[in-house]
């Protein structure tokens, strides 16, 4: 498993789950001095990434 924070108590961490890996973004919460992943957040196979990544100029176009 490979994470990285994204942003204080929020996570990118790539998983594998029944032999599929996925992109998971997740907000953290602290338990016991552990970081904790609650409900919050997303996970994507790499096809809905991928599509995603598909339309980064379009994303990016909409943010300026």
């Amino acid at each position: 498993m490979t994470s990285w924070d994204l942003k204080q108590n929020m996570k990118v961490t790539i998983s594998e789950f029944h032999g599929q890996k996925y992109i998971d973004i997740r907000k953290y919460y602290d338990k016991d001095g552990e970081q904790k992943p609650t409900k919050q957040g997303i996970s994507l196979s790499l096809e809905e990434f991928k599509n995603i990544m598909d339309k980064k100029s379009i994303i990016l176009e909409l943010f300026q």
